[in-house]
């Protein structure tokens, strides 16, 4: 009993806390995966690299093929409304593999839409373009009809008076002094069918040579959109706002491409038929002052017919008279 007295008090003077079991022996924790960090950087909202500084990088507006469509007889200059994104840059990345791959993808789908512009656009424009020749009768009718009109004092578009205009029957009399000579007019038909025909092929061959070009200006603009989808890493905000400024400049320099060819087409058809319009106007003006001039001389000729007849019966009295007197005095 004293054993125990003395074991209980010795365990009550090093005591120091309740009793525990005994911990374990110690194992390794496997490490959890890391996070697919993959797109952490491209989601909408959160500021890529070059955005974070303010000074994001740009890329050039894509260039028309044609240079030389800049001058007076250049289209006028085409604004386009911002439209909705044709091309949804986060979805692409989201389901793209690496980076890589969601360059390709997107330079696929950027290069698509502006190529489904170019064939939309293209087909328009040869619909106008196919049109004009067909306007050529219309447009000639209307130069001749203006160039009838025309009258002492009006200039042709090279600053040259109109020659001939309509006379009046008051210029037409003084002229009628003298004989006037049947003109020789070569009388041409108001619609040249083989003439149409040539610059409705010129019309075609133009406006083909218009659609390579714009289709030109559509290849020029995959080089741009394959430099934007380099940089992937630039986040899906960056390449959103760049793949839309691109498909919107390549789509509007597309069009001003075309405007321009269809324009200039338009200006030789126009050119054309105000030359046949003039043409036939000057003859129709010409045939009209022969008729003026007939008309003049008919009563020139009339009004000498009455002073022939006046005169000799003037001369007949005169005659009489003279019988009268002359039988007076005896003769």
């Amino acid at each position: 009993m004293g054993d125990f007295i003395g074991a209980e008090k010795y365990a009550q003077a090093t005591y120091n806390g309740p009793m525990t079991e005994p911990s374990p022996a110690w194992t390794p924790m496997s490490e959890p995966a890391p996070p697919d960090t993959r797109w952490a950087p491209f989601s909408i909202g959160v500021p890529p690299n070059t955005m974070a500084t303010g000074e994001p990088k740009e890329y050039p507006s894509t260039d028309t093929a044609d240079p030389d469509n800049s001058g007076p007889d250049a289209a006028d200059p085409i604004h386009e409304e911002k439209t909705e994104s044709k091309v949804d840059v986060a979805s692409i990345m989201e389901n793209a593999g690496d980076a890589a791959a969601a360059g390709a993808a997107i330079a696929a789908a950027v290069n698509e839409a502006i190529a489904g512009e170019a064939v939309a656009l293209a087909a328009e424009y040869s619909a106008k373009i196919i049109a004009l020749p067909a306007s050529i009768p219309g447009r000639i009718a209307g130069y001749t009809s203006a160039r009838i009109g025309k009258s002492k004092g009006d200039t042709d578009r090279n600053g040259q008076p109109y020659d001939p205009v309509k006379l009046s029957l008051g210029d037409v009399m003084p002229q009628m002094t003298s004989p006037v000579e049947d003109l020789d007019e070569d009388k041409k038909e108001k619609k040249n069918e083989e003439k149409k025909n040539k610059k409705a092929d010129e019309a075609k061959k133009k406006g083909q040579k218009f659609i390579e070009s714009a289709q030109k200006v559509a290849a020029k603009s995959a080089e741009t959109v394959a430099k934007i989808t380099s940089h992937v890493a630039e986040g899906a905000e960056w390449m959103q706002q760049n793949v839309d400024k691109e498909i919107a400049r390549a789509t509007k320099n597309i069009k001003q491409e075309l405007e321009t060819g269809y324009k200039k087409i338009e200006k030789d058809i126009d050119d054309f038929a105000q030359d046949e319009g003039d043409k036939i106007g000057a003859n129709v003006v010409r045939l009209y002052n022969k008729e003026l001039e007939k008309q003049a001389k008919k009563i020139v000729d009339n009004k000498k017919k009455i002073e022939k007849k006046a005169k000799i019966k003037a001369d007949a009295l005169i005659q009489k008279a003279k019988l009268q007197i002359f039988a007076l005095i005896g003769l």
